[in-house]
């Protein structure tokens, strides 16, 4: 049984600007033309917030959803406050994810973003330069899904 593993996590501003886009899947000999549809299927879940309940398939939080998914992965997005969305592509797996874990990963991801407002050099809505929030969100990320 394969375990799934987050491909790529990113984080919208509420205007719908890209504020952070971490990619997991390059150590795993991806191509130039993966990393592209990664990057597309990004922007499909940026328009699928706007989309409504058509384009989502929503579970029992309204603040968390499918918004869709292809053969070898899913792309789960998470509305949180003031605007921001947080998208995650898993790969799809013969073991999928139950949806409280990669719920439970965008509210930490969400709780790193919120805590990295207060750093008084931030800039707001500007893209994050931040390594430690970098980091910490690398973190999440590893020690997500395991067993």
């Amino acid at each position: 049984m394969t375990t799934p593993s987050v491909l790529c996590i990113s984080i919208v501003s509420p205007d719908d600007s890209l504020f952070f886009i971490k990619k997991y899947n390059t150590n795993n000999g991806a191509s130039p033309s993966d990393d592209i549809e990664m990057d597309s299927y990004v922007f499909l879940g940026i328009d699928g917030f706007g989309q409504g309940k058509t384009f989502r398939q929503s579970f029992k939080n309204d603040r968390f959803f499918i918004l869709f998914t292809k053969d070898w992965c899913n792309v789960y997005g998470y509305k949180a406050p003031l605007g921001y969305k947080i998208i995650v592509i898993i790969s799809a797996s013969t073991n999928p994810p139950n949806q409280s874990s990669i719920q439970n990963l965008c509210e930490r991801v969400k709780d790193e973003l919120f805590s990295s407002f207060m750093n008084p050099f931030y800039s707001p809505f500007a893209p994050t330069t931040s390594p430690i929030l970098k980091a910490k969100i690398d973190q999440l990320v590893s020690a997500a899904f395991v067993d």
